[in-house]
């Protein structure tokens, strides 16, 4: 979602949009897919809606405890940013 503060800018809603839809169109093993992206209403009543885009859940560990238990090598971490840009 984004911020409650930039919802009111129309250009930053029109990018924000544009953006999503682009991304929703790119595939590979490295990116993760757009399922959905749009507006809900706000439950508050707000004119402008909250915009939203929706990614799969993705099953594994998670980074940041990946990090902390098992620190990286300088080699193994470019060998992983190398297949990362692939």
């Amino acid at each position: 979602m984004i911020h409650a503060h930039l919802l009111g800018d129309k250009q930053i809603r029109g990018r924000f949009t544009r953006e999503a839809a682009i991304l929703r169109r790119l595939t590979g093993p490295h990116l993760c897919a757009i399922l959905d992206f749009g507006e809900l209403s706000d439950p508050t009543g707000a004119e402008d809606g909250l915009l939203y885009i929706a990614l799969p859940k993705i099953v594994g560990t998670p980074l940041d405890r990946l990090l902390k238990d098992e620190p990286r090598s300088t080699v193994r971490s470019t060998s992983s940013s190398r297949s990362a840009t692939r």
